[in-house]
């Protein structure tokens, strides 16, 4: 397993994004559109999270630590616009997925959009998931009630939030994805050492099977069409039958690392009887859930040296590169989120080979990805993270990210806006 990226499951274990949408004090925020604004609408239950109007990328920076938030703002002088630094998700006794109204709406008045999730779409055992969860089991309706009050809670905020069905499956949930085996139990060495993991997925059988007309392919990793499987549902549950048209789904945080580097890690070869199930496990184009099923593609970067020895910038670029042209086109026209971003040196804070990175991602960000629309920067996680990201002020990092901000305030948001044209009423507030 992949030990480079151990906290990429922690959204689900720790909380979210972080960060104020108010408009910088510095002025830096740029004017708004008169035809993308329109007054704030008094009923916010029928509206999604929308691209920025002008092209920008919205500003993001996860809170793990105290600080983290205001130092990143201090460093670049804007604010950032996703997400909440108090994350709205917690967990009951039976570990069923709790949503913290007060949280949600101290969020809200302070200018923050926040992110929500369910039951994690993987058996992957960590300590605060639900034990002996399938995708299986949720698309069977054994969890039916859980998130029936789970919708109630949503609804009674009802305003718009960001939702995800898993966090990064082909990274730190590699050896998971969505389950594979006839009851979705088991990993992806079971798959391989059975030579199994594409034909022992049938949806055919379960309630509303019309959500999975095309899934059950027998030449198509079962661990992947679990995980759209799980979107769908969800989808289904929270939109459909219980009306939260506010919820804006994103494609649950796919790595942006090329498929051949999984074949490489595998190490399978056309020919070979695991080769369909690597390919089909850990290529973008069959693991997106369909055009109907998501709003934001989202996707997770890190800039990262591997095993102690630089890697070459130009190498993550063209990685990175892969990795968008095959999101490109499978859903064309869609707007991408890095949903997890980072350019770090290790640990250290202060790092010019850390600016250097910081530097080349920015600008092939604003020259070269106009459909990346947002992107929230990572930091540490103690104990966990064999990293630290955050960019701080009085730092080469600080400075060169700063210097790309100054130098195209167009391509950076402040403030949430919706699918209506508006944007969020307290994003103003200082």
């Amino acid at each position: 397993m992949r030990n480079y990226r151990l906290a990429m499951f922690a959204p689900l274990v720790f909380g979210v994004l972080l960060a104020g949408c108010a408009a910088s004090s510095s002025g830096n925020e740029q004017p708004v559109s008169s035809t993308a604004v329109s007054l704030a609408p008094i009923d916010y239950t029928s509206l999604r999270i929308a691209p920025p109007p002008d092209g920008g990328m919205y500003i993001g920076q996860y809170g793990w630590n105290p600080g983290d938030v205001d130092t990143f703002e201090a460093a670049i002088g804007r604010r950032t616009a996703l997400f909440s630094s108090e994350y709205p998700m917690a967990v009951d006794e039976d570990l069923d997925p709790v949503f913290l109204l007060d949280v949600a709406e101290q969020a809200w008045d302070e200018g923050k959009a926040v992110i929500v999730h369910a039951y994690g779409a993987s058996p992957m055992p960590i300590p605060i998931r639900k034990p002996g969860f399938t995708v299986d089991k949720l698309l069977q309706g054994e969890y039916d009630g859980g998130l029936r009050q789970l919708a109630g809670q949503f609804r009674e905020f009802g305003k718009p939030m960001f939702f995800f069905s898993t966090r990064e499956p082909n990274g730190i949930g590699e050896e998971w994805l969505g389950g594979f085996g006839p009851g979705g139990d088991q990993d992806i060495w079971w798959a391989m050492e059975n030579e199994q993991g594409v034909a022992e997925f049938d949806p055919s059988g379960y309630p509303n099977a019309s959500l999975y007309a095309d899934l059950g392919d027998p030449t198509v990793s079962d661990g992947v069409e679990r995980l759209i499987a799980a979107q769908r549902y969800y989808y289904d549950f929270f939109v459909r039958q219980e009306g939260l048209a506010f919820l804006t789904f994103d494609s649950m945080g796919w790595a942006a690392i090329p498929w051949q580097d999984f074949a490489e890690e595998f190490e399978v070869h056309p020919g070979d009887a695991n080769y369909r199930m690597i390919r089909t496990s850990f290529g973008f184009d069959y693991a997106y859930p369909g055009d109907e099923y998501v709003d934001w593609v989202s996707v997770t970067w890190y800039m990262m040296d591997r095993g102690g020895v630089r890697t070459s910038i130009t190498d993550q670029l063209v990685a990175f590169a892969t990795v968008i042209a095959q999101v490109r086109a499978t859903a064309p026209g869609k707007p991408i989120f890095i949903i997890e971003m980072g350019f770090p040196d290790g640990v250290n804070q202060d790092s010019a080979w850390a600016a250097e990175k910081v530097t080349a991602g920015l600008n092939a960000l604003i020259t070269q990805y106009p459909d990346v629309a947002g992107f929230a920067m990572w930091s540490q996680i103690a104990g966990l993270d064999p990293m630290d990201a955050l960019v701080r002020p009085g730092t080469a990092q600080g400075e060169a990210f700063r210097e790309l901000v100054d130098a195209n305030p167009d391509r950076f948001s402040s403030c949430v806006y919706f699918s209506d044209g508006s944007r969020m009423p307290t994003c103003e507030k200082k």
